[in-house]
């Protein structure tokens, strides 16, 4: 984790043994506690570009799915090094070129911080 990085979200590289896919090269998770469901995924599938995805999507309808979508689709492509950013499907992106996958979990996960409020009002709503 970084200093300048918020406390209330933990940013962390998973480490090779621990990657669900042997084919993924890298990943990095980006998690808000206590609120697992505003996290961030970040990885690599060996010779293809970066992926980006959202579980909060899965609660998700409406205006708000758009504004949140939109929100993190332009925090990816603000991030340094990322040439295009594709939306590949509800809560998923494909980053063309070459960020660090870090900055696109911060990217993404400061832009879903901005909706927490929202989100987890929603979340606890459709989950009592």
């Amino acid at each position: 984790m970084t200093d300048d990085y918020p406390s209330s979200r933990r940013l962390e590289r998973v480490d090779a043994p621990e990657l669900l896919d042997p084919e993924t090269e890298e990943e990095w998770l980006s998690e808000r506690e206590p609120h697992q469901m505003l996290g961030i995924s970040v990885w690599k599938p060996r010779g293809q570009e970066w992926r980006v995805t959202s579980s909060a999507f899965q609660f998700l309808r409406d205006s708000l799915e758009l504004q949140v979508e939109s929100a993190v689709h332009e925090a990816l492509a603000a991030v340094e090094g990322a040439d295009e950013v594709i939306d590949e499907d509800r809560g998923q992106w494909i980053v063309v070129g070459s960020p660090a996958p870090d900055a696109l979990a911060i990217a993404a996960g400061e832009a879903l911080d901005e909706f927490a409020p929202q989100l987890i009002h929603l979340y606890v709503q459709l989950t009592q």
